[in-house]
């Protein structure tokens, strides 16, 4: 294609359940995409059925291109798209998109960090994450191309939660109430020795869990009676509810724990919107440095980030012990969190700006280099 012809771009992934994490951080990226000169399709995969093929079509007013469980169909599909530019909103949680990324379908091929980490596959040619989630070499733990943008390019505003008076889970106010509200799959041993430590010196504490993903809960239980057994004793595991009660549940904590290693994400923007103050410990890995991005990005000042295991249970011991201090922070978090939010458009204006460059640059038969950087400017020139 030459340099002035049209744009034409797919956006594919497995999960485009309105209150799943993928759509609900992708929304605005697309919503926004849709109104630009950029030709966008919709892709979804095998693992989107009817219902939600429908859901998706209403939501976007466009009409999803669907793909088979047939992977060399699926690719077929995806190459007639003729398309300049592949976005993958994941990979690394759906066996079919993670094997279509084994393929050159397009030109450019990139992947956000919808599951936060490197997916390891050489045709895919750039991962894109906000700078705050990423060490300063970060670079060097992608086989893709690190694309850092300045702000993150999730619009959250359909997230102004309101707190209901009669919650179906009603949390005991005399007991300080610790989430742990995350895919069970991310608890790590060492995390349960932090827990454990925590349940031997605190005494009015209570953990709160829910059986995300289904069953996984009972492992969780027989691993801890072995080796956490007071955690144990202190935890509360409920069923998974829908969405809004999720939040309602998350209002009712006093305090929100980011597990080592694989923390939060979407979670970490569901606590501070309630004004739940979320304790974590980043490591040079995106996947554990959501929360650490988006303190940084709200410019809360003596944000619970610990910078080792037993700075992070000192952390809990003193939430856990100070009311005064639990209160003062929330407060802190509920003000800053606004620029979460109801942030500016800046960080999708960004990723807009790399959309267009990158497709530039590859008519040219060239990449973009490392030093790549987004403009800074209000709204794109969809001339570039």
């Amino acid at each position: 294609k030459g340099p002035k012809d049209p744009i034409h771009m797919g956006i594919i992934s497995d999960f485009w359940g309105e209150t799943h994490p993928v759509n609900l951080h992708h929304s605005g990226i697309i919503t926004h995409l849709l109104k630009t000169d950029i030709a966008v399709t919709l892709i979804t995969g095998p693992l989107v059925k009817g219902n939600e093929q429908k859901e998706v079509e209403s939501r976007y007013n466009v009409k999803p291109v669907s793909l088979s469980n047939n992977l060399k169909n699926s690719c077929a599909t995806i190459k007639k798209l003729n398309l300049d530019l592949l976005l993958y909103t994941d990979i690394g949680m759906s066996p079919y998109t993670y094997f279509l990324g084994l393929a050159r379908l397009a030109p450019v091929q990139v992947v956000k960090g919808g599951h936060p980490s490197t997916t390891g596959l050489k045709e895919i040619d750039y991962f894109v994450a906000p700078v705050h989630a990423e060490a300063i070499d970060a670079e060097k733990n992608y086989t893709e191309q690190l694309i850092k943008l300045k702000q993150t390019t999730s619009i959250l505003r359909g997230w102004s939660y309101s707190k209901r008076k009669n919650p179906a889970i009603i949390l005991d106010k005399k007991i300080v109430s610790i989430g742990i509200m995350h895919s069970l799959f991310k608890l790590s041993t060492d995390f349960d020795k932090a827990l454990e430590e925590l349940s031997e010196s605190e005494n009015n504490i209570q953990f709160i869990l829910f059986d995300s993903p289904k069953g996984t809960a009972e492992k969780i239980k027989s691993r801890w009676k072995k080796t956490a057994p007071k955690t144990l004793a202190k935890s509360i595991f409920y069923p998974t509810v829908e969405l809004n009660e999720f939040i309602q549940t998350i209002y009712q904590l006093d305090i929100m724990l980011d597990p080592f290693y694989f923390g939060a994400g979407t979670v970490f923007y569901q606590s501070v919107a309630c004004g739940v103050p979320i304790i974590t410990m980043p490591s040079k890995y995106l996947k554990a440095n959501v929360a650490k991005g988006g303190y940084k990005e709200m410019m809360l000042t003596d944000a619970p980030i610990a910078k080792n295991k037993e700075e992070y249970v000192e952390l809990c011991r003193i939430l856990i012990r100070s009311e005064k201090q639990r209160k003062s922070l929330s407060k802190q978090i509920q003000e800053k969190a606004k620029s979460l939010m109801h942030p500016s458009y800046e960080g999708i204006l960004e990723l807009e700006s790399f959309i267009r460059d990158s497709i530039k640059y590859s008519r040219r038969g060239l990449k973009l280099d490392a030093t790549w950087k987004p403009i800074n400017k209000n709204s794109i020139d969809s001339t570039n």
